[in-house]
């Protein structure tokens, strides 16, 4: 065996009874660019998880100023109180055996009453002007109800956008 280190083969044998064991060790020097190659894919996988980290963290904000909120929940029970006027109205000569028909055309008559020049007073009352559908009501011997899809919108100083959408059912007593 000559004394190149790259290709030093090492034999150690042991001899215990009758049986042997045999370690052999292989030093072999690895090229350069092998080294390099691992190193810089360790190196970019690293980089590409701090920045996927960093941008991750600067698009979660925290809004911390309450009045964007409230805005939004002021508006909601605005929507709130129109349609629960609406619902009053509509259901004063309704009886159930009119149908769901019948409700719907009074209440899309009670709901045109909150327009000025065709367009309504609040843009989330349109939004419901789709939405008086007999399959959107329900009809009992006692009551009338009638469940709505709102979607409140709002741009804050050109630097958010908050899409407020909630789910609502209006009930009332015949």
């Amino acid at each position: 065996m000559g004394a190149n280190v790259c290709n030093m083969v090492v034999f150690l044998e042991k001899n215990l009874g009758e049986k042997n064991f045999k370690l052999i060790l292989i030093n072999k020097k690895a090229d350069l660019s092998v080294l390099l190659l691992v190193f810089m894919a360790v190196f970019l996988s690293g980089f590409a998880l701090f920045m996927f980290n960093l941008s991750s963290n600067s698009i979660k904000t925290e809004i911390k100023d309450s009045r964007y909120l409230d805005d939004i929940y002021v508006r909601e029970n605005e929507v709130n109180f129109y349609i629960n006027e609406i619902m009053d109205k509509a259901v004063l000569n309704f009886k159930f055996n009119d149908g769901k028909g019948k409700f719907t055309q009074n209440f899309n008559f009670e709901l045109q009453k909150y327009t000025d020049k065709g367009v309504f007073i609040l843009p989330e009352l349109e939004q419901i002007n789709f939405q008086v559908i007999n399959d959107n009501v329900e009809l009992a011997s006692d009551k009338v109800t009638i469940n709505f899809n709102i979607k409140i919108e709002k741009t804050f100083s050109d630097k958010f956008f908050v899409n407020y959408t909630y789910n609502k059912k209006f009930t009332r007593k015949i």
